[in-house]
């Protein structure tokens, strides 16, 4: 799964779960300046400053999931230069995004 397949997965995923149910790794903030220019590379303004206020937020390593930075992250998944984990409450399971355009979805035995 991949693109939109993979962000409609993931909404699908959060709004099961509920707003305070999802989250999202956050190593954006704790990237270098040559790591950092190849994400900011991809990104377009308005993405750039999402990022850029989560970050002046003093938030921490997991960040609660919004469908904004479902989309910033699918894209930048998409261009293998920032892979994100994303934790899903609700639906007891996590996904990875991975090389290759793919994401590695761990669930709870049922």
């Amino acid at each position: 799964m991949a693109g939109l397949e993979a962000e409609a997965f993931l909404v699908s995923l959060r709004d099961d779960s509920g707003e305070d149910g999802a989250y999202a790794d956050f190593y954006y903030g704790r990237l270098g300046v040559e790591s950092g220019a190849v994400v900011d590379g991809v990104l377009d303004e308005n993405e750039w400053r999402y990022l850029r206020g989560l970050e002046g937020e003093g938030k921490g390593l997991f960040v609660p999931l919004t469908r904004e930075l479902i989309s910033i992250y699918v894209k930048l998944n998409e261009q293998e230069v920032l892979f994100s984990s994303f934790c899903f409450l609700g639906n007891r399971c996590t996904a990875w995004g991975n090389y290759n355009r793919q994401y590695i979805v761990f669930r709870d035995r049922m």
